[in-house]
């Protein structure tokens, strides 16, 4: 039987279109392997955001070359050289198709990796974006819009539920885009909520990376509404400074950014709200730098994924003056990492009790998983606690425990 081991990079709309290509695979008979010393065939569902993700598939295939796999590409970035096939994850068909013509290899050992049970679905509802931020290089990657009909995504969710998923996240490149006209009528992601989060069954609904427009009175009133949303919310600043914004092509102002973050904590005081962050765009000077910080920091976000500006071919900003030195790039970010661990270190979790659901064994009697806010939580546990959600509290230490 021909052994497949699919490489997901990026967001998590790869991941959702990564889990549907390995789910159809499965379907035609395929062994989809968890490593790809095992595979046959190696297929990378690339990212092209950094150049850091562009390294990180080029690495992936030469290795994967090396030992001898025929290597497919599919996800955003279509122009890596040296692989076998290219395909369309969204549209697989004629990779259905190479793949009748690859032979397995020839191996000592047929043993086969069991895959991890898997606590919570990705379904992706929107695809494509039309922002065009200006470092941005996926608008041009993905340029087609598209909103799945809510009938198709909630029996998604009820197929997830059915099948003993606990979770379920809805993804999209652009959520704030998402939108289709039903009837006459004109359905948002805000209408879209309600249904999806009162499938029977559905213990929680996570919401992936999303846009600062798409929180309306609507939307807030929705998280109000139904508990079973979870309090964690990520919410794409990229600077903290109204120029910079402006450069970018964002469509916001640092004001109404806070006001978006005041709104959310007034319903959910205690949810978790992460941010990616840029330093060193074109333009960005020591001042805009200094501001940018002091308003991120003032967020007290719960993470914040720091980004050095990495220049993308045919974009906006690759053609922007103004263009800031690789050591002080990588000076402003290191500064605003280490003030941000500064931050995080002064958090107290003593007494505090989350809910959390479990996903893996990691160590003899040691399960983990992530609390509604997205924090990350390890307990010691004689019991199996896989696919369980537990409510666990925090010692002083920060240690938690079962309750």
């Amino acid at each position: 039987m021909l052994k497949i081991n699919i490489k997901t990079l990026g967001c998590k709309v790869n991941q959702t279109e990564g889990d549907a290509l390995a789910t159809e695979l499965l379907a035609l008979g395929y062994d989809v392997v968890e490593y790809w010393t095992e595979a046959d065939v190696f297929v990378i569902n690339s990212c092209t955001v950094t150049h850091k993700a562009d390294g990180k598939a080029r690495k992936l295939i030469n290795k994967a070359k090396q030992a001898g796999c025929f290597v497919a590409l599919c996800g955003c970035r279509g122009d890596v050289p040296d692989v076998d096939f290219i395909f369309d994850s969204r549209e697989p068909m004629e990779f259905f198709e190479k793949l009748k013509e690859i032979k397995p290899k020839s191996r000592k050992s047929t043993e086969a990796i069991q895959r991890k049970t898997r606590t919570r679905a990705f379904i992706k509802v929107q695809d494509g974006c039309d922002r065009f931020c200006s470092y941005c290089i996926v608008p041009y990657k993905r340029k087609k819009l598209y909103s799945k009909p809510p009938k198709e995504a909630i029996a998604e969710i009820k197929t997830a539920v059915d099948a003993g998923v606990l979770e379920v996240v809805l993804t999209g490149i652009q959520l704030a885009g998402y939108c289709i006209e039903e009837s006459g009528e004109f359905c948002t992601f805000a209408d879209l909520l309600p249904d999806a989060a009162k499938v029977p069954g559905l213990k929680r609904l996570r919401l992936s990376s999303l846009a600062p427009d798409v929180i309306n009175e609507k939307f807030i009133d929705v998280i109000r509404e139904n508990d079973n949303i979870c309090d964690h919310f990520h919410l794409s600043l990229q600077s903290g400074c109204d120029k910079i914004l402006e450069l970018m092509n964002r469509r916001y102002t640092t004001a109404e950014f806070a006001d978006k973050i005041k709104k959310l904590r007034k319903v959910r005081p205690n949810a978790g709200i992460t941010t990616d962050v840029i330093v060193g765009f074109p333009g960005e000077s020591d001042e805009d730098f200094a501001r940018s910080m002091d308003f991120i920091l003032q967020m007290n976000f719960s993470r914040v994924h720091v980004f050095t500006f990495s220049s993308r071919k045919d974009t906006k900003a690759a053609s922007m003056c103004g263009k800031v030195s690789q050591n002080i790039i990588n000076s402003r970010a290191k500064t605003l990492s280490e003030e941000l661990k500064k931050q995080q270190d002064k958090r107290d979790l003593n007494g505090k009790i989350f809910s959390v659901l479990f996903e893996e064994k990691t160590a003899e009697n040691a399960y983990s998983g992530y609390a509604t806010n997205y924090m990350h939580v390890t307990v010691q546990s004689e019991i199996n606690l896989c696919n369980q959600i537990r409510n666990v509290i925090f010692n002083e230490n920060e240690i938690a425990r079962i309750l």
